[in-house]
């Protein structure tokens, strides 16, 4: 018996605060050009998702095309249990690349990790050929513009579920990627890992390889905090856990010659719990095992032009223990790799302006240029769209040409209007003709700024700064103040970028405030009757950046006490792997006289970052790139 079904399930969402209108190229804690975002909701709405399900005789598998493609549930009918950790919501925490990964089901990253759509909907295509259901998700995703397809297939005796990746580079570039299948699973005292004896590098407060025996027992119980094991080498190619106490597991296997990473991640019992229930609504850990094409999460490898990648998994549900160096290497027949859907870009705000905007160049017709997006709405070019810049140039030119012809959007619309449209419309309006040319003018700096935005987003900081000369626009004086300060290190010019901003809604925002607030700091004594001025007019605010950097402010003109209060009295949200108010902290330790060391973990909690050693690549750098 095979069944296919298709639903909207309603499930709860906890909305994100986005980090700010200052695209995320060199932004430490973004991966241009997705958004990133600051802060989770606590209390939720209620949003619908799709879902699509497979199932035989033995499970049902559902996929959610809604959050990224992930498998949401595998419910093994034989002993009516869920398989998969469920988190209860879909509440999103500050992990790296956009600062919005979700616990639960099953998540499959691409070209970095996690994968940057996790609360993005991608396509989705589902059908039965033969004796197998197929569904697929994936997207020509917008940092490189690889394709992506994961392949998620159940034959009607299958007492396993097949899942296939295939990465396609159809630019004209190389581009880094790394890929790591990432489930999660209730985690219990009782937990047993069952994973394949070798070497280990074990990833904690310090990174150290370890011996991994064939004859200890591992369970969650013998671990008294959050770390990650890679194997770096194996003595069989499959790996699972199973929780006695909840009568599941869930096992994977693998062609060790195409997915021969293998992980755990845990958050061990007692102090570091607490990461586990922020993605949750109720409080229970969680485990995840994961399996991968590369050995390490520090790895990456580079897809050549026209090439395709391909590997292929299987996720085995249990109700008791398995032996894993007993369990085999299913070879199903799947249909030919070539058969496999690719995807176009997924439909989405932050892609359609540009998609519009390329076909408006294309035909060279001025007329259907639509107004650009607003600085506001935080949409930026895709680096991946290697024409783009030509069609922003052109974009601008023919803006800047409307300039006093009364042919641009009278009201200053934001995207979606024409440039030419409604000008026989303007004169009843009662939009005066220096209205309109003013319009113009705006539109044409802003697809300049854009111009420079993408220029940044593709490595090539010089040219995009200089871009930036021609822009007399708030957006622009933020870039730039970025870039001068990060890629120059120019923190005069920074200052002088952010001086020159208009709006005081840009210049208080918390995102442009922490970034001003960096660059005057470089100044010393001169610069405090400024920084002064700027915290007097949000001193009623406690976002976490801007409490952060009040107390460094403090700690700078010597206010060591005021500084330390500042830092123990305010709640910090959890973020992982960022490490800025524990070396403040480390600071404020050294004005205070006290001896040099680590941050104590009762500090650590009260300031929201975890004690992990620096390692991972969750994104992959352009300077990186380049040295490869």
């Amino acid at each position: 018996m095979l069944k296919l079904t298709e639903w909207q399930e309603t499930l709860l969402y906890h909305p994100v605060v986005p980090s700010g209108p200052v695209p995320t190229v060199c932004d430490s804690e973004g991966i241009y050009p997705y958004e990133s975002f600051f802060e989770t909701a606590e209390r939720p709405v209620l949003r619908k998702f799709r879902m699509i399900a497979i199932e035989n005789e033995w499970m049902k598998v559902t996929v959610c095309p809604d959050l990224g493609g992930k498998i949401h549930s595998i419910f093994l009918k034989t002993s009516g249990k869920e398989i998969l950790f469920d988190a209860g919501a879909v509440r999103p925490v500050r992990i790296l690349p956009r600062m919005a990964f979700i616990s639960g089901g099953i998540e499959v990253s691409f070209p970095i990790a996690h994968t940057p759509v996790q609360i993005e909907a991608v396509h989705v295509q589902a059908r039965q050929i033969g004796d197998r259901l197929y569904i697929w998700c994936g997207e020509r995703e917008v940092r490189y513009g690889m394709h992506w397809t994961v392949e998620y297939s159940l034959g009607e005796h299958d007492r396993y579920l097949t899942q296939r990746a295939t990465f396609v580079n159809k630019t004209s570039e190389a581009h880094a990627w790394m890929s790591w299948s990432n489930a999660a699973l209730s985690a219990r005292l009782d937990s047993q890992f069952h994973f394949p004896a070798g070497r280990v590098l074990r990833h904690a407060d310090i990174l150290e390889e370890i011996e991994w025996s064939r004859e200890r027992g591992y369970e969650l119980a013998d671990f008294d905090r959050m770390q990650g094991f890679f194997w770096k080498s194996a003595d069989c190619n499959a790996f699972g856990m199973f929780t006695p106490s909840l009568g599941s597991g869930l096992y994977h296997i693998a062609d060790p010659a195409e997915t021969p990473g293998i992980k755990l991640w845990l958050y061990g019992l007692g102090k570091h719990e607490e990461w586990a229930h922020s993605t949750a609504i109720r409080r229970e850990s969680y485990v995840e095992i994961q399996a991968g094409p590369l050995l390490e999460q520090a790895d990456n490898k580079k897809l050549q032009p026209g090439a395709r990648h391909m590997h292929t998994e299987f996720w085995i549900p249990s109700a008791e223990p398995l032996e894993i160096r007993e369990l085999e290497l299913p070879a199903p027949q799947l249909i030919p790799i070539e058969e496999v859907p690719l995807f176009d870009w997924a439909p989405r705000a932050s892609t359609a302006p540009w998609l519009a905007l390329a076909a408006a160049y294309a035909s060279r017709e001025a007329g259907a240029l639509a107004s650009p997006p607003a600085a506001e709405d935080c949409i930026w070019p895709p680096p991946c769209m290697e024409q783009l810049g030509e069609a922003l140039l052109w974009a601008a030119n023919a803006s800047g040409a409307s300039v006093g012809m009364s042919e641009c959007d009278g009201d200053g619309a934001g995207f979606g209007a024409p440039v030419g449209a409604g000008s026989a419309g303007t004169i009843g309006s009662g939009v005066s003709g220096a209205a309109n040319s003013a319009a113009c003018e705006e539109h044409g700096q802003l697809w300049r700024y854009y111009y420079a935005v993408w220029l940044a987003g593709r490595g090539s900081l010089d040219e995009a700064i200089a871009a930036l000369a021609a822009v007399e626009l708030d957006c622009g004086y933020a870039l730039l103040g970025r870039l001068l300060r990060v890629s120059r290190q120019d923190y005069a010019g920074s200052r002088t970028a952010y001086a020159q901003i208009r709006a005081k809604a840009w210049s208080l925002h918390p995102q442009l405030f922490f970034e001003r607030d960096v660059t005057l700091a470089h100044f010393g004594a001169e610069a405090y009757e400024e920084r002064e001025y700027w915290f007097a007019q949000v001193d009623s605010l406690q976002d976490d950046a801007l409490v952060e950097r009040r107390a460094s402010f403090s700690l700078d003109r010597g206010a060591v006490a005021e500084a330390r209060a500042i830092l123990e009295h305010h709640a910090f949200g959890k973020v992982h792997q960022r490490y800025d108010r524990s070396q403040l902290w480390q600071r404020l330790a050294a004005a205070s006289g006290q001896p040099a060391g680590g941050v104590s973990e009762d500090v650590l909690a009260r300031l929201g970052e975890d004690d992990l050693a620096v390692y991972g690549a969750y994104r992959v750098s352009e300077q990186k790139q380049n040295q490869e």
